[in-house]
């Protein structure tokens, strides 16, 4: 009998993104996000080593008192905040304290670790896409 070889990833960031239900309210809006403006959106199809920082539909609805009243420039770095461009492996950004997003800016990735309730450490497993990497992540970075 012949070994199946895992091929790696089919999916683009963008894909794996609608592909996920619990990620349909950030996909939503970055969809409907301007292509022009202030900072550049990437292109989630064909940008490359672009790490997503998705928050779920869940922490949207959490964060919704304090995001929804932010203005159209605001709205459009918090959005973008939440993309990065990075050629670290998972290992070595899941260490970093913080790493810049598209909009330039140093963004806090204590989102990707947490602890167990006996204090081993535990990480958020990132979902591969042919051009990078999805973290479904619990909150909106603000």
């Amino acid at each position: 009998a012949g070994r199946r070889e895992d091929k790696g990833p089919t999916k683009t960031a963008h894909e794996v993104l609608a592909s996920d239900p619990d990620l349909c309210v950030f996909l939503n809006f970055w969809d409907n996000l301007a292509m022009d403006g202030p900072f550049d959106k990437p292109d989630l199809d064909n940008a490359h080593e672009v790490v997503v920082l998705a928050p779920t539909n869940e922490a949207f609805q959490a964060a919704q008192a304090r995001i929804f009243p932010l203005t159209e420039v605001e709205w459009r770095k918090l959005l973008l905040s939440h993309v990065l461009f990075t050629a670290h492996t998972h290992d070595a950004l899941i260490a970093l304290p913080t790493a810049p997003a598209c909009t330039r800016m140093q963004v806090p990735l204590n989102c990707l670790r947490d602890v167990y309730s006996d204090g081993s450490p535990r990480h958020v497993t990132p979902t591969y896409a042919t051009n990078g990497r999805i973290y479904k992540i619990p909150i909106v970075i603000e």
